[in-house]
């Protein structure tokens, strides 16, 4: 038996990591752009709140004036849905805007712990994302399967 051995050597995690300039451009525009879209989506969520209560109050009112019996039901839960929604999508924008400012005094001030508490941000945000991600397409399948249940039934 030969023992094989390893052409490369071990990757040293306890060395300083060296960014080049451009790696530098590249994270400055990066937080430029984050900033943009984390205003964007908080901007979203605040309208996703806002038409959840004003839609909400402005269906009942409807319902109650034209009548129906689940009307009021109806409205209730739209309004529930587009507030949670809102909620919802404030979390990954706080992640971007904590991510955008940090980066960029991290870059300003070639401060260590402040990029490292941005790339934190940028890992929850990923990390937001991807939990949300598969909670969706759990709730896909199990419509899905729900759904092939009833037809079957029918």
């Amino acid at each position: 038996m030969e023992e094989q051995t390893q052409s490369t050597s071990p990757i040293n995690y306890e060395s300083d990591l060296l960014i080049t300039k451009l790696a530098i451009s590249y994270m400055k525009e990066t937080a430029k752009w984050s900033k943009f879209l984390s205003i964007i989506g908080f901007i979203g969520s605040g309208l996703m709140v806002i038409i959840g209560l004003f839609a909400s109050a402005v269906m009942s009112s409807m319902f109650n004036t034209y009548g129906s019996g689940a009307g009021g039901f109806s409205s209730i839960t739209f309004g529930i849905m587009y507030v949670l929604m809102g909620a919802l999508y404030f979390v990954p924008s706080l992640y971007l805007y904590n991510y955008s400012n940090k980066m960029k005094l991290a870059l300003a001030t070639s401060n260590a712990v402040e990029l490292e508490e941005a790339f934190l941000n940028q890992k929850s945000l990923f990390k937001f994302w991807g939990v949300l991600t598969i909670v969706i397409i759990s709730f896909y399948l199990l419509f899905a399967i729900f759904g092939l249940l009833a037809f079957m039934m029918m």
